[in-house]
């Protein structure tokens, strides 16, 4: 039982709650004690099915409804409402966020329909992005990639030739399926975190408590030079590129030959000079024998 207030309007609040679909018959006395004809209301307890967001950098935080009218609410980590907005007629909304959240921050972004029905959920502030470890490496080497500012909790899917691959978002290419292990390194606290198997044509983990995983693999060794993109897909949050260049292998030219030489090293220098001093003495022996044979040669009168 329960009064109109000045306005016209009055709500009344059960104790115990009443389920959802229960029918509730409304009767309205007035001072006089007329009673009007009773009303039936069906009980709805039914909460919005969710709240869709997009990843923010902190300054506005956007997504989808389920019903026009329904009314967001953000709040920080301490519960201090940020920002407040109502779905749209296209079921679209945008908050401001005052003050300004920082990368890492965990909003708790609640949905309340016109009964009260409420759902809520947290989210982590940050753009996805991808780091590479190596700018540039050649064909064989290992490459770690790291996907940050995801969701805690979400599968992330790293496509790690995603340079000509035009198949499904977050697809691996499967020459590569058979070449590359996934690492997730899990922060202190991480929840249901895993690893890919490198059977897998496209590799995903969970990420951490922090948003984050982390990719190792070994490029193929017939890997063309030139540069090379590297893709990470969450089922939330979307995605994230980075590149790095395949640079050509070092012994990728012509091999340098040796002109062909009749001796090389210290034992075609002692040939010669062996060769030399047999000259010289074969010479003076000879300058000898000369003088020798003018000496025992009698003079002609």
């Amino acid at each position: 039982r329960t009064a109109v207030g000045a306005d016209g309007r009055w709500a009344c609040d059960f104790e115990p709650p009443l389920e959802h679909g229960r029918a509730v018959e409304v009767t309205v006395v007035d001072r006089a004690q007329n009673a009007s004809d009773g009303g039936s209301l069906a009980v709805d307890a039914t909460p919005p099915s969710g709240v869709t967001v997009a990843p923010t950098d902190g300054r506005q935080v956007t997504g989808a409804g389920e019903t026009p009218g329904d009314v967001i609410t953000v709040r920080d980590a301490g519960g201090q409402v940020l920002c407040r907005v109502v779905v749209g007629a296209e079921l679209t909304w945008a908050c401001a966020l005052e003050p300004v959240a920082a990368e890492g921050d965990i909003l708790t972004i609640a949905a309340e329909d016109q009964f009260g029905n409420r759902v809520e959920s947290a989210w982590r502030v940050g753009l996805p992005r991808l780091d590479l470890a190596e700018p540039v490496l050649r064909a064989g080497a290992r490459q770690t990639a790291t996907a940050r500012n995801y969701q805690p909790g979400e599968t992330v899917a790293l496509n790690p030739d995603a340079t000509s691959s035009a198949a499904q978002p977050g697809a691996g290419s499967t020459d590569m399926a058979d070449a590359v292990v996934a690492v997730l390194t899990a922060s202190e606290g991480a929840s249901g975190a895993g690893s890919a198997d490198t059977s897998d044509a496209a590799l995903s983990a969970v990420a951490d408590a922090n948003g984050t995983v982390v990719f190792a693999w070994t490029v193929p060794a017939d890997t063309a030079p030139g540069e090379r993109l590297v893709e990470a897909r969450g089922a939330v949050s979307g995605a994230a590129n980075a590149r790095f260049a395949v640079e050509q292998p070092a012994n990728s030219g012509p091999a340098l030959t040796s002109p062909t030489l009749p001796f090389t090293g210290a034992e075609g220098v002692v040939g010669l000079i062996g060769l030399a001093g047999g000259l010289l003495l074969a010479g003076a022996l000879l300058l000898l024998a000369t003088r020798r044979r003018r000496q025992s040669t009698p003079d002609r009168p």
